[in-house]
């Protein structure tokens, strides 16, 4: 068991000693809002006020307690209304999707040409270190100008 008082020999810097994995996380937890608290730095439910808010509405931002908050598969809100309001948002901000890109002629004669290229720099290569000579290497060279 924890003991109401809660002592810890390194300073706190508002609640948070430099390991908390040392530490029992939930006491530590305890600590740091109770800190926060004192400090004036919590907000208070905008329904309840003398309820400690732990949660802001993702629309409209108002402070809530556990009592109050709306846990939704997209965020945590105050009311249906602003889920609602952020649901149809997010519906109206999400981009189409995405067109599917038919290839151009223009643009496989390029990838072929650029194939074909990179196969005659590999033959001529080939050939160049004495590896192998294949039959188009001498045709190619008369067309480049490396003619024997």
């Amino acid at each position: 068991m924890h003991s109401a008082v809660w002592e810890f020999p390194i300073p706190l810097f508002y609640g948070l000693p430099p390991d908390p994995f040392l530490l029992d996380i939930p006491l530590l937890l305890h600590r740091i809002f109770q800190t926060n608290l004192r400090m004036g730095k919590m907000d208070y439910c905008k329904f309840h006020s003398n309820k400690v808010a732990h949660v802001r509405c993702k629309t409209c931002f108002i402070p809530l307690c556990d009592d109050c908050k709306v846990v939704t598969d997209i965020g945590v809100f105050c009311s249906e209304d602003c889920y609602h309001k952020t649901k149809e948002f997010q519906t109206k901000v999400q981009p189409a999707a995405p067109r599917t890109k038919h290839p151009s002629l223009i643009g496989i004669f390029l990838k072929i040409f650029l194939v074909i290229i990179l196969l005659a720099l590999i033959a001529l290569g080939l050939d160049y270190l004495g590896i192998i000579t294949l039959p188009f290497v001498d045709v190619l060279k008369d067309l480049i100008g490396l003619g024997p």
